[in-house]
């Protein structure tokens, strides 16, 4: 089931259409996201182009566990 979610994200975004995934495989969504926003409690409490984020292990973490 997740490979067919995933495979369907990707088909979305090969067809070049604006979507908002909520994911919890950061790997994931970083490997696709244009823009990241990670939101604790409701709130946004970060926000950057996928690299940058790769490049901030505090923020990944705190935030991601990773």
């Amino acid at each position: 089931m997740v490979r067919e979610v995933q495979r369907i994200v990707k088909e979305i975004k090969a067809r070049k259409l604006s979507m908002v995934l909520v994911e919890q495989d950061s790997a994931f969504a970083l490997r696709l996201a244009d823009y990241v926003y990670i939101m604790s409690r409701g709130t946004i409490v970060y926000e950057s182009e996928p690299a940058k984020l790769r490049e901030d292990a505090e923020i990944r973490s705190r935030y991601l566990g990773v």
